[in-house]
């Protein structure tokens, strides 16, 4: 039995309609299941580093609605204006392009949801495209932190600080667990808990931007506005 057979029963043995599939040197998974630990495992399942690239997950989670925070402050101040060039999103990628853009006699525009730029996938980006992470089955802090963010995506922040908690008890030095637990304790208004992990966070890391970036969100909300005006800075 070849290895893509073999992979296509043990994830119908998961779920029935999972699929998978290869494309361009990885292998896709799609379908649907009501069990978020099922789509975990199937991507588990997919990873072969010998035949494959990587492995994309696009098996979908039934009745999983992305929840976006609203912003803090709105306005309208930027209404009627219009440039020659909107760049939408400031990220990494946004920023590097308004600022090449601005070398030209052209009006730009960046706009970004957040309060601060680089605050999505740039503040969290290595610098790698990971399409799959196979860890070590004895890194039990990152199984943790994993299921935390995971936890944290769905909304479920208390069950997403229960699992950071856990890493940072099998790692006290883990400071990515404690600026991720600091984020979480922003989302349910818990500012001066996010304070104290995310100022360990910084202890551990004093170059750790999005943990800055959290201390000072928690810091604007307890209106400690010069605090929150360095922490940004």
């Amino acid at each position: 039995m070849s290895s893509l057979k073999k992979l296509r029963k043990e994830l119908a043995s998961l779920d029935p309609s999972f699929c998978a599939e290869p494309d361009r040197g990885c292998i896709v998974l799609t379908g649907e299941s009501d069990d978020w630990r099922k789509i975990v495992r199937a991507g588990k399942l997919a990873v072969d580093r010998k035949r494959y690239l990587g492995v994309v997950n696009r098996i979908k989670l039934k009745g999983f609605v992305q929840r976006m925070p609203e912003p803090v402050i709105r306005d309208k101040s930027l209404d009627g204006e219009s440039p020659d060039v909107l760049v939408i999103g400031g990220g990494i990628v946004g920023c590097a392009a308004a600022r090449a853009l601005r070398r030209y006699d052209i009006d730009v525009m960046l706009v970004e949801r957040g309060y601060d730029v680089a605050l999505g996938g740039s503040s969290r980006n290595g610098g790698v495209v990971h399409v799959g992470i196979n860890y070590s089955p004895h890194a039990q802090k990152h199984i943790y932190n994993n299921r935390g963010n995971a936890y944290r995506n769905l909304g479920q922040y208390a069950e997403a600080i229960a699992d950071y908690t856990q890493a940072i008890t099998l790692d006290p030095k883990y400071a990515r667990a404690y600026n991720n637990r600091g984020a979480a304790n922003n989302y349910l208004g818990q500012y001066a808990e996010a304070i104290a992990d995310c100022t360990q966070a910084i202890t551990l890391d004093p170059k750790y931007a999005a943990a800055y970036n959290n201390r000072g969100y928690a810091n604007n909300h307890l209106g400690k506005y010069a605090e929150a005006i360095a922490d940004c800075t």
